[in-house]
């Protein structure tokens, strides 16, 4: 996976996925990016943003966030099928070569 973190002096962070997905089992349409960003305070970690994001073949795979104070940040960042496919994939009896 490639991933582009960029933050500016203002507090924005810009995340853009540039991996390559044709080694994946999915078309890029069929799937869905989860970005979770954490922020690791000292005493406890505060859940700063969820973002989903659909792909299609004409959009980036990108986020812009304003972080709301400087710090240590964690971001999770994970590709998943979409429930568009999991229920045409139901339908068509294959989700078991899917494991």
């Amino acid at each position: 996976m490639n991933i582009n973190l960029k933050q500016y002096c203002d507090g924005e962070l810009i995340i853009t996925d540039t991996s390559d997905y044709s080694n994946i089992p999915f078309t890029y349409e069929d799937t869905i990016t989860i970005n979770v960003l954490v922020l690791e305070k000292k005493d406890n970690p505060s859940l700063t943003a969820i973002t989903f994001n659909t792909h299609t073949t004409s959009a980036l795979d990108e986020v812009h966030l304003q972080l709301g104070e400087d710090g240590l940040y964690n971001l999770i960042h994970i590709i998943v099928p979409t429930y568009e496919w999991y229920v045409r994939n139901k339908k068509l009896g294959t989700l078991s070569k899917y494991k």
